[in-house]
């Protein structure tokens, strides 16, 4: 028993800690190898969840056991990480060596605990990270803010109904107010306006919980419609929490609503603090490709205000320290020359000078982290209108520290004679100047001090909670099993469908447009366009929708858990290669995404392509999963389909959602490549696909291709053993007695083609 195992290395206090962790992980910690390794452990213990629910109770149990499986699911002891960096809630097995394959973790008498720990252990084996899972557990255990959640258990809820009790002219109010301030520049069409304006009636209604469903297929505008509609609660001062499925997608409406916000500001940062964007910095890349959002990020924010916060360097005391100086510069100097130890002492200008230059530095760093990252209800526009006020006196006084006049005087006591006598340099206008704004200086620096002032706390954590207490809040991904949207969908509710598309070339959306969506969206006339026809390769192949039959490849497993296609590989790095030429020749930007249902592929396909294109200023190619295109979007698609076998099994390839997210990815050109045979053979939506795309001619074999059959062959010869047949043949390529070796599989424009 683990369980056991593992006390014994826990004193008293640890265990009463330990009892303290959520349930789940305590059942995790519960699990041996031979449970972790068992993929059907928890086949005939997990009920299906229903689509109502008696109560809330049932509704929060029945997904407590699918939340263990999919953790169970997820552990990945096969993982062949060369170094590990651990991180919060990981599941760890240690052992005392360093383990090559499964069975090094299970050789006894070494035994192996699945723990979180502190103590130094030469090794350790990657198995979960438990974050996501641990915050959904103690949600489903908290039992709080049911209001909603109670209007949405059965069949018959009303939550998407609009209000009886809101009248008609409320509601015209309303929308003309919204309209005529916030959305007559948005350039909305019917749809995402209708949206947008049902969303903030139901937003503003006092009445009922009420919820409405906004059906964006790819490329209607989900982003922009939700932007907007932020921008418009931010303004109405209604606090949102917005969450979506991936860091692409939320960094892409976070970026949005930024730029919405900077722009109604004329680019003042002031009600930006209105606005947190919280998870990882990593995973968003938010100091790699998205550095503009750091200012509404939360850990940055939270660094800035406890700069600001902190009470020896902070806000206040950069505020006492002009104050003091401007107040009274030669006892300041004074004490400056009883305190400090110095080898040729500053003169009283030098000081005043060189004191005012420091401090005013750190007070507009300050002023710059303040107004940015405070909430607006915090820091009023009156103080703010003071604040400017300050730094245009800040300038001012500046200026006349750098006056000729005031260089030429070094006399202390003359100086500081003019602060009670003005008139007795009424000659020297940069002396007269200078005290002039100083004393004014002074006054706006005391109404500052009555009227604002920061926390006196400087703790990070409670500055977090400070950030997080009213502002809009915009979290990284959420999400568990079959959605509460696609649930309501199928108990009737109403939805709303945005229903223009404009991302995709008609030739590319009018599959999945026919397959999903029933037809029901148009194409904006910006994909319609003949600008938007892309031909960026020669050949029919590359137009902008074509499948491209790759059967002479194999799907392998990598690493022996993870599917791989090494042929297709070869074929998406010629192609790249050639978009690369291509974008190179016409000096014209362009961005191209690889995707693959398979982690295997998107290693192999990295790997081939190395580090060649990322320094590119022109070009740029993203490899990535599935699940990690959601919400993205590039120029040209390629994806790679990976499944090639007799019997049609395609695996994550039959899974409806993520063929939609897959297939809706590509401004102008999508390329499929995939093994014809097995995927009609799959009996899947893919099967669809191909048969759609024969018939519309845009079907063509990889061999039609005047570089492809050569990148695959060579492929093939590297990772199908096919090398050691061709060392059988002669070496010498001009004995009469060598025969070349031929490509077999290659048909059609290629059938004559001959490779030695």
């Amino acid at each position: 028993d683990l369980i056991t195992e593992f006390q014994k290395l826990k004193t008293d206090s640890e265990i009463r800690k330990e009892k303290d962790l959520p349930s789940l992980t305590r059942n995790v910690l519960s699990w041996t190898l031979a449970a972790i390794l068992n993929e059907k452990l928890y086949k005939d213990k997990v009920d299906e969840i229903p689509e109502t629910f008696t109560s809330v109770k049932q509704y929060f149990e029945s997904f407590k056991d699918p939340l263990i499986e999919e953790t169970h699911s997820d552990s990945d002891v096969n993982n062949n990480r060369d170094s590990y960096e651990p991180q919060a809630w990981d599941v760890i097995a240690l052992s005392d060596v360093r383990p090559k394959r499964i069975d090094d973790l299970n050789r006894s008498p070494r035994c192996y605990l699945p723990a979180v720990v502190e103590i130094r252990i030469p090794y350790a084996t990657f198995l979960v990270n438990m974050t996501t899972n641990i915050r959904i557990w103690r949600a489903l255990n908290d039992g709080e803010n049911v209001k909603i959640i109670k209007e949405v258990l059965n069949e018959d809820s009303k939550a998407g109904d609009r209000c009886d009790i809101c009248s008609s002219q409320q509601i015209r109010s309303l929308r003309q107010g919204i309209i005529k301030v916030d959305l007559h520049s948005m350039n909305l069409n019917d749809s995402q306006m209708d949206a947008v304006l049902t969303s903030i009636e139901t937003s503003q209604c006092t009445h009922t919980n009420s919820i409405r469903l906004i059906w964006g297929p790819p490329g209607t505008g989900k982003t922009k419609t939700t932007s907007i509609m932020l921008s418009v609660l931010l303004r109405m001062n209604c606090r949102t929490l917005t969450c979506a499925p991936t860091n692409i997608a939320i960094v892409e409406v976070a970026s949005r609503l930024l730029k919405l916000v900077t722009e109604s500001n004329q680019h003042d940062q002031y009600k930006i603090g209105d606005i947190v964007l919280f998870g990882k910095e990593g995973r968003m890349k938010i100091d790699d490709d998205h550095d503009h959002l750091s200012v509404i990020f939360l850990d940055y924010r939270v660094d800035r205000l406890a700069e600001c916060f902190a009470p020896l360097t902070g806000w206040t005391q950069q505020l006492n320290s002009l104050a003091l100086l401007l107040e009274d510069p030669s006892a300041q100097y004074g004490l400056y020359l009883k305190e400090e130890t110095f080898v040729v002492a500053l003169t009283f200008l030098e000081f005043l000078k060189e004191q005012f230059k420091c401090i005013t530095k750190r007070l507009k760093h300050c002023i710059r982290s303040l107004c940015t990252h405070l909430l607006p209800t915090f820091i009023s526009v009156t103080v703010v209108d003071k604040i400017k006020k300050l730094l245009k006196l800040l300038t001012l006084l500046k200026t006349s520290l750098c006056g000729d006049t005031l260089n030429q005087i070094d006399d202390l006591e003359k100086i500081c004679d003019c602060y009670e006598d003005l008139n007795c340099m009424s000659s020297r206008s940069s002396v007269s100047m200078f005290i002039n704004n100083s004393k004014e200086c002074l006054v706006v620096l005391e109404s500052i001090r009555q009227e604002f002032s920061v926390p006196n706390f400087f703790d990070k954590g409670l500055i977090r909670t400070f950030c997080l207490e009213n502002a809009c809040l915009i979290s990284e991904e959420a999400g568990f099993g079959r959605s509460l949207f696609e649930r309501l969908v199928s108990l009737g509710h109403k939805k709303h469908l945005l229903n223009i598309q404009y991302r995709m070339h008609p030739s590319i959306s009018l599959f999945p447009n026919s397959e999903f969506y029933g037809k029901q969206i148009a194409d904006a006339p910006n994909v319609k366009a003949e600008n938007y026809k892309k031909h960026l390769l020669h050949g029919n192949m590359y137009g902008s929708y074509s499948f491209i039959n790759v059967s002479f490849g194999k799907d392998e497993y990598y690493n022996g858990h993870s599917l791989r296609n090494m042929a297709e590989v070869a074929a998406v790095s010629e192609i790249v290669a050639r978009l690369y030429q291509a974008s190179a020749d016409s000096v014209e930007m362009l961005s191209v995404g690889v995707i693959s249902p398979y982690k295997g592929q998107v290693s192999a396909i990295k790997e081939k392509l190395g580090g060649q294109y990322e320094m590119r200023s022109n070009f740029s190619v993203s490899v990535r999963s599935v699940d990690g295109f959601q919400g993205g979007e590039e120029d040209v698609i390629i994806i790679s389909t990976v499944r090639s076998n007799g019997n049609g099994s395609v695996g994550f390839l039959s899974n409806c959602q993520r063929t939609n997210v897959a297939i809706t990815r590509a401004r102008f050109c999508f390329w499929i490549l995939g093994n014809e045979r097995t995927l009609i053979n799959s009996d899947s939506v893919w099967k669809k696909l191909v048969l759609d795309a024969k018939s519309r001619g845009c079907y063509y074999d990889a061999e039609e291709d005047e570089s492809l059959p050569k990148a695959l062959f060579d492929s093939t010869v590297k990772y199908d053993g096919l090398v050691n047949q061709l060392a059988s043949l002669n070496p010498n390529e001009g004995s009469s007695k060598c025969k070349p070796a031929t490509f077999p599989r290659f048909r059609g424009g290629s059938r004559n083609k001959v490779f030695k």
